[in-house]
């Protein structure tokens, strides 16, 4: 069974969309489809650096940079501006090319590994097969796929 490994350093979006987000609870969304595998990750930017705001430290600022290897500078610099309620998130958008994206059948992740305050992820996933949703929990490293259509 083929798997895929999502690493902890992503670049970060900083989004102020203004949907309502619980700290702790993460968004992520999987497509499979030709030769390509698409994951989209969003997150409270508290679960991952423990504010919502521009750095406003030393600390803050390393705390942020510790946390992502390729940040978009709007991240640590300047202001991010919060939604309406003072709430951001941080979104990583990742394409994968693979000719055997088909005999993919679990992706293994570690974010709730790098992101101590991550708790849940709610997952939807869109295959050739159809959609599914799944919700991983500490300590859930493998989010399985479904089986292709044969």
């Amino acid at each position: 069974m083929a798997t895929c490994a999502l690493a902890a350093g992503w670049p970060l979006l900083p989004a102020t969309a203004g949907k309502a987000h619980t700290h702790g609870v993460g968004q992520m969304s999987v497509v499979l489809e030709a030769s390509q595998l698409r994951v989209e990750v969003e997150l409270p930017l508290d679960t991952l650096v423990g504010f919502e705001r521009s750095p406003r430290t030393d600390a803050e600022r390393e705390a942020a940079r510790a946390t992502v290897t390729e940040v978009d500078p709007s991240l640590l610099e300047g202001p991010v501006r919060p939604a309406p309620h003072g709430h951001a998130d941080a979104s990583v958008r990742l394409l994968f090319e693979c000719g055997q994206v088909a005999q993919l059948g679990a992706l293994e992740l570690v974010l709730f590994e790098a992101f101590s305050r991550l708790v849940r992820l709610e997952v939807q996933i869109v295959t050739p097969s159809g959609q599914s949703k799944a919700t991983m929990r500490r300590p859930d490293q493998r989010l399985r796929l479904p089986k292709p259509v044969s």
